[in-house]
């Protein structure tokens, strides 16, 4: 990626206090979602890989700019 900027969302699945925390609604938008939006969108053009083991967190991305890794 040749000049951009490229933002790496870890969404960690294992948290003990809040469960399910990266999948909660936020004023509306799962936190992980977000978390993704507000990157992409703060900068033009950005690109986003979101890292999570949450198979269930591509569902509530469906953002053209970004990769998933499970």
């Amino acid at each position: 990626m040749s000049g951009g900027v490229l933002f790496l969302v870890p969404a960690r699945g294992g948290s003990v206090r809040v469960p399910g925390k990266n999948l909660r609604t936020v004023a509306g938008m799962p936190l992980v979602a977000r978390a993704v939006w507000t990157a992409t969108t703060r900068r033009g053009g950005a690109k986003a890989v979101c890292v999570t083991q949450l198979t269930v967190a591509a569902a509530v991305l469906p953002l053209p700019s970004l990769a998933v890794s499970t």
